[in-house]
């Protein structure tokens, strides 16, 4: 699924991470907060790193066009550890609504991302630089999002942890049984 992501120019900010890491951060139009954390060594040089703020997307199964979401540059860049992206919307979504989601390049491929399931916070896990952000989804936008079918393994393998780790989330915030999602990986 390809998406048409039209950015804020006018809300963008870029710093210099070394290979001992560090932070960029970005408040986006609305009032919604971005915080990129570059753990040491996922990078092997020093690299300017450009967060900017997505104003619109129109094609992603969402309830909105204007989800909380960022595109990071250098797009496609690599890195050797996991990066994490902390999402603080400006207006929360309520857990059951939350789709959290990446894309590559300027809208292609858009799947749902990986998560740290055990934060109440949206904290999204990037090995690579493109898109990502949060949005909100009814069942039925969630039901659409789960039969998206990426186009790399790469991403499809993103897209199933995705939607495990967002169902982890789901139960360990509001309290539920953990179940066993073997079936995800089967």
């Amino acid at each position: 699924l390809d998406v048409k992501v039209q950015l804020d120019r006018k809300r963008t900010a870029s710093g210099k991470v070394s290979p001992d890491g560090g932070t960029v951060s970005l408040t986006s139009a609305d009032g919604s907060k971005f915080i990129l954390d570059v753990p040491a060594k996922a990078l092997d040089a020093e690299t300017t790193i450009t967060m900017t703020a997505v104003e619109s997307m129109d094609g992603a199964p969402l309830d909105n066009k204007t989800p909380t979401a960022v595109q990071l540059e250098p797009s496609g860049q690599f890195f050797n550890e996991m990066v994490t992206l902390t999402v603080v919307p400006a207006k929360e979504i309520p857990i059951k609504e939350r789709v959290v989601f990446g894309y590559e390049a300027d809208g292609k491929d858009y799947h749902l991302a990986v998560m740290d399931p055990k934060s109440k916070d949206i904290k999204i896990k990037l090995m690579r630089f493109s898109g990502a952000g949060v949005g909100s989804g009814s069942d039925a936008a969630w039901a659409a999002n789960l039969m998206i079918q990426a186009r790399t393994a790469e991403t499809r393998i993103a897209h199933k942890l995705g939607e495990y780790m967002q169902a982890k989330q789901r139960g360990t915030v509001l309290g539920m049984e953990e179940t066993d999602n073997t079936e995800l990986f089967e």
